[in-house]
Parts: C-alpha cells; structure tokens; sequence
C-alpha cells in the first residue's frame, strides 16, 4: 500500500468515527508531497463532506503550500491558505 493510499485510508476512517465534527490534516511537517499525497487529501475531503463533517488542512507552507495553491485546493482545503 502506498502513503497517498494510507493517507486516503486513514481520513476516511477519521471522518467516520462517531463525534467527530471536523477533520484536520497538519502538514507542518510534510517534505515531500505528489499526486499520491493529493489524492489522499481529496479523498479525506470527500469522505468527510459525505459523513457531514468539516474538512481542513492547515499549516501548508513552502512547496505543499504552492502544490495547493496551483492545483486551486487550497481554497478549498486549507483554512489558513490567505
């Protein structure tokens, strides 16, 4: 399995647990991130909408940051984007 698969897996799951109201994903600490870590995320955000819940990816900064910003999910996904 790889990291975006992982990752995918991991924010469905979170999005499902009983009370949970929002989702965060901290990328503080990400050095590298590809369309692998993209689709994780946009998977997370799907699961999480589909349950009800909020979805937000905070701390992007540096090339996660402009991966985000290029591909426009960073007004959708991130909270702290502006």
């Amino acid at each position: 399995m790889g990291v975006g698969t992982a990752l995918a897996d991991a924010l469905r799951a979170a999005a499902q647990e009983t009370g949970v109201e929002q989702v965060f994903v901290d990328m503080q600490r990400v050095a590298f991130f590809d369309s692998h870590g993209i689709a994780g995320l946009v998977a997370g955000y799907e699961a999480a909408h589909s349950a009800g819940r909020r979805f937000s990816v905070t701390n992007a900064r540096g090339m996660v940051k402009q991966i985000l910003d290029v591909t426009g999910l960073a007004e959708v996904l991130c909270q702290d984007a502006h």
